[in-house]
């Protein structure tokens, strides 16, 4: 965790944006899923069927990004506003 905390403290900026697209990418992918489980999975183009969790470890690993995201955004603020 220290390596995490000497990254953000580095780099405040960056960890944000990382941290955004971490949050970003889990939250299509539970959208695409939610609406694969709908019926809408034809909206959904073939060649990216395979990205879209269907079981629980593809939850899981969509909820671990949109976690992940959301802590590194925490940090990344916190450390943002001690530097002002």
């Amino acid at each position: 965790m220290n390596w995490l905390r000497s990254f953000v403290n580095r780099s405040p900026r960056q960890a944000l944006v990382a941290g955004k697209i971490l949050f970003l990418a889990g939250s299509i992918l539970v959208l695409a899923a939610v609406f694969a489980r709908a019926g809408a999975a034809n909206a959904v183009p073939a060649f990216l069927a395979w990205l879209v969790p269907q079981g629980p470890a593809g939850f899981i690993v969509a909820a671990l990004l949109v976690l992940a995201g959301m802590t590194l955004i925490l940090l990344a603020e916190k450390a943002g506003k001690g530097r002002r």
